[in-house]
């Protein structure tokens, strides 16, 4: 189990790099549409 929870950490760290990846494309997007 232990080895489990710097796995969870890691997964988190990647899910917010990718979440302000997709938040910063839907924002060009978003910016060139208009």
């Amino acid at each position: 189990m232990a080895d489990q929870q710097p796995n969870n950490q890691l997964n988190i760290e990647i899910s917010e790099e990718v979440a302000e990846g997709e938040y910063a494309n839907l924002a060009i997007i978003t910016h060139s549409h208009a």
